[in-house]
């Protein structure tokens, strides 16, 4: 039987490490900006979830 088989766990699993350290670094980015620029966490998550809207059609 010569089947290509569709799963790839290994790059799935590549993919969960990248969404995890992406998740970190959003998180830590936020924490700097709220704590040592002085803005509002309102504000931080305003343009943390803008981000997230438009960057699907930039790419």
């Amino acid at each position: 039987m010569n089947h290509q088989s569709s799963n790839h766990p290994v790059q799935a699993a590549l993919w969960m490490v990248l969404a995890g350290a992406s998740f970190a670094v959003v998180n830590t980015a936020s924490q700097y900006l709220s704590a040592n620029l002085g803005l509002h966490s309102t504000v931080v998550a305003f343009f943390q979830y803008f981000i997230s809207f438009v960057y699907p059609w930039c790419i």
